[in-house]
């Protein structure tokens, strides 16, 4: 499935990616509280990226 998406699609996701953890780490860092009070929302959301990446890279091969 992942080659009938275009790279610059791929790409652009991947940015969002990143640009999502940098944010949730910019908010732990300025914002202790907010971040604790929403960790296991956070903590979720990096699971569910890690899970998504794995499956990714275990059905190319």
């Amino acid at each position: 499935m992942r080659e009938r998406i275009p790279p610059s699609l791929l790409k652009a996701m991947e940015k969002m990616k990143d640009e999502l953890a940098g944010s949730i780490v910019k908010l732990r860092q300025k914002y202790p509280l907010i971040y604790k009070r929403f960790q296991d929302r956070w903590d979720k959301l990096g699971a569910r990226t890690e899970q998504t990446e794995q499956t990714e890279q275990l059905s190319l091969w």
